[in-house]
């Protein structure tokens, strides 16, 4: 034995005796040990097939083609052989981007997008934030950026990484390159001030600043400015308006890849080709950019994996046949099932819907002010009386009364009055229950009586049934959850009419 020198040991193929290859000379990857290398180095790794059909392998069955005459059929057991997962290093699911990673996302995109005077936008900013306009955030290092980006995208199911890069691009864009925070300058007017342009996403108009102070608890209606100046609001609405936004959800686009729709959804929601849309351009710059950086969609682990499918949400009011379990028919317009009581009251039909189904963008949640489901039939029926002596008729597709039965009052493919705005958009869920004053008694708020200060609450059978009805509502339309809506959000009603329902059915839902 020789000390000091590796013996390697013979690896060599054998070869049958005779044979073409026998009688060949050892080629030069044979000679240097290439081969043997390479076979190493295989072993150790697992062989992913990209392309992989769908089916299922059953071991050890008999041949479906007749064996022939004295030959039996050979069974091949399988190898026990450990399997080794493939550990994930991109930024779908919980993983966090660190300060690091971040500042290296902004630094290829200002690399990668020039503003209006052609000038490269890495070459004035580097690597600072928010360092413009004139509403600035308190902490703006970029370890408090990825903390509140990191919650974000956990809030707000933006968890896969195309997800991530579209909607930072987009970020990227709205806010001048992470320079500002703010729409304008102290000096612009706007006819929508105070409520401009914040956040990531500009968060712009009384509606969204509504809406996200009930989806956040940000008082940003008093205090708009918290979400240009306290850098968590900013990202929440950011997220808020990316998911919960009146045209949609954006993550399905951002799953598609598509630039185009989710810098429509962003800037300029009705826009039919990108040159409407402001610098859209740079929003292609940066996703390009960013995916550079994520090494997408090379390094992407949620790629090639198939969907699992989505175990069945169980029924609210815990039934084993329900409209929200079951695909069920309509005809002339009215759901066809056990669950669904009809009453139609034609009188509150007004024009048909462009479209049945897609015309509608949401589901609206109302209460009756009344006490009972006939009562509220009634005053549909009855009308109120317009400016010109004449009667209006108004009223919902459905009412849900306290003890849970559902009753639609009206065909699906009509328009009813029950929301000013949206009406040839929506369909209208009434929800039996009084409003009442400061002592808790029924009131309508009318003059002469105490004014309304909360609202009845609803029935345990009741928020089971408007939850079922929902999510059959959602589910027949094709929508998320994000088009629920509440009448008081969108027109001008008591405050809580809706909410208190939404409450009520959220966690069914």
């Amino acid at each position: 034995m020789c000390e000091g020198k590796e013996i390697r040991e013979d690896k060599t193929t054998p070869k049958a005796e005779n044979s073409p290859a026998a009688e060949k000379p050892a080629s030069q990857m044979e000679e240097r040990g290439i081969l043997d290398q390479v076979s190493d180095w295989w072993k150790d790794f697992d062989l992913w097939d990209w392309g992989e059909s769908g089916g299922t392998v059953k071991k050890e069955q008999p041949p479906t083609v007749q064996k022939s005459e004295g030959k039996s059929t050979t069974i091949v057991e399988e190898p026990n052989i450990e399997k080794k997962e493939r550990e994930c290093e991109c930024y779908c699911g919980e993983k966090e981007i660190s300060a690091e990673e971040l500042k290296e996302m902004v630094i290829a995109m200002r690399k990668a997008t020039f503003d209006d005077a052609g000038e490269n936008f890495y070459k004035w900013n580097k690597d600072n934030l928010f360092t413009a306009g004139h509403e600035q955030f308190t902490d703006k290092s970029y370890s408090k950026f990825a903390e509140v980006l990191n919650k974000t995208f956990t809030k707000y199911d933006i968890t896969s990484c195309i997800r991530k890069i579209h909607f930072l691009a987009q970020c990227y864009h709205e806010t001048g390159a992470f320079m500002r925070s703010v729409e304008g300058s102290s000096k612009d007017k706007f006819w929508y001030d105070p409520y401009r342009g914040r956040g990531f996403i500009h968060l712009t108009l009384s509606g969204n600043y509504k809406k996200f102070k009930d989806d956040s608890g940000y008082d940003v209606i008093t205090n708009p400015k918290i979400v240009s100046t306290d850098i968590e609001a900013a990202a929440k609405s950011s997220g808020w308006y990316w998911k919960y936004n009146d045209m949609g959800n954006i993550n399905p686009f951002a799953d598609q890849d598509s630039i185009f729709d989710t810098s429509r959804l962003v800037n300029k929601p009705n826009a039919t080709k990108s040159s409407s849309i402001n610098g859209y351009n740079q929003r292609v710059n940066a996703v390009n950019a960013l995916k550079t950086v994520f090494k997408y969609p090379q390094s992407c682990c949620n790629l090639g994996k198939k969907d699992e499918a989505k175990e069945k949400t169980p029924c609210p009011s815990g039934l084993k046949e329900c409209i929200c379990l079951d695909a069920f028919t309509i005809e002339d317009g009215f759901i066809k099932h056990s669950r669904v009581t009809k009453n139609h009251v034609i009188v509150i039909e007004q024009t048909n819907f462009k479209d049945s189904k897609s015309s509608i963008q949401k589901i609206i949640l109302h209460r009756t002010a009344g006490g009972t489901t006939q009562a509220c039939i009634n005053a549909f029926k009855s009308g109120r009386k317009n400016k010109k002596e004449g009667i209006d008729h108004y009223g919902t597709h459905f009412i849900v009364g306290k003890d849970g039965v559902i009753t639609q009052t009206a065909n699906l493919s009509k328009v009813t009055w029950h929301c000013a705005g949206w009406n040839s958009k929506s369909v209208g869920i009434e929800v039996v229950g009084f409003a009442i004053d400061k002592n808790g008694k029924p009131t309508l708020g009318l003059k002469g009586q105490s004014p309304v200060v909360g609202w009845e609450d609803l029935t345990d059978e009741q928020a089971k049934s408007v939850a079922c009805l929902v999510k059959a509502l959602l589910n027949y339309y094709s929508l998320d959850k994000s088009k629920i809506d509440c009448h008081e959000h969108l027109a001008p009603k008591e405050k809580g009419e809706g909410q208190i329902v939404f409450n009520a059915i959220k966690d069914y839902l």
